[in-house]
């Protein structure tokens, strides 16, 4: 775990990444299938009613709300991309934690296998304004960091973090169990 020690030695020496840390306090790492579309997709409306555009870093899933940032990691090589919840996937794909854009699957390097093992975990609901402000080398570090065991970050006395950085630490996302928060039709799933 050389890579996570690595990115939380980066977030705590940089003021810029240590606001983009995940929020403390939401459920742990998932594990599970991932796979991912494209093609006759791209350009269709999701069920957050947003275009689709697959080059874009999103994902449809069942097991988080619409509009949440996930961290997402492929064990099998190490990568690790942040994705928005934009979508939700078929009944057929209820097996699977997330279905994820071409261009974050591409990314992810799991295009030629399809379907791959990931892992998960949902980041501050205030996410999205940090990350887009972020420098890339901040965007990889935070995304590992996501994963980094809790005792891998000292966090030492809230009282001396940043404003930023201690409100992270006491924002809760709610994680919705299957069938919650999803569209009424198949149709407006696209699948």
């Amino acid at each position: 775990m050389l890579v996570c020690g690595l990115a939380s030695a980066l977030l705590l020496t940089s003021p810029a990444a240590a606001d983009i840390t995940l929020a403390q306090g939401v459920e742990a790492v998932r594990e599970g299938l991932a796979s991912f579309y494209g093609g006759k997709f791209h350009g269709r409306r999701t069920a957050s009613g947003e275009r689709f555009d697959k080059k874009k870093f999103s994902a449809a899933s069942n097991h988080f709300p619409l509009g949440t940032w996930l961290a997402v990691r492929r064990p099998e090589n190490g990568q690790c991309a942040v994705v928005r919840v934009n979508d939700r996937m078929s009944r057929r794909q209820q097996h699977r934690i997330v279905d994820l854009s071409k261009g974050a699957a591409d990314y992810l390097g799991m295009l030629r296998a399809g379907i791959s093992q990931v892992q998960v975990v949902a980041l501050a609901a205030d996410f999205q304004a940090r990350w887009q402000a972020a420098a890339p080398e901040e965007k990889t570090a935070s995304c590992h960091a996501a994963f980094a065991p809790d005792d891998a970050i000292d966090l030492g006395d809230l009282d001396a973090l940043p404003a930023t950085a201690a409100g992270l630490l006491e924002t809760n996302l709610p994680v919705f169990p299957h069938g919650e928060n999803r569209p009424l039709s198949e149709e407006s799933t696209h699948r």
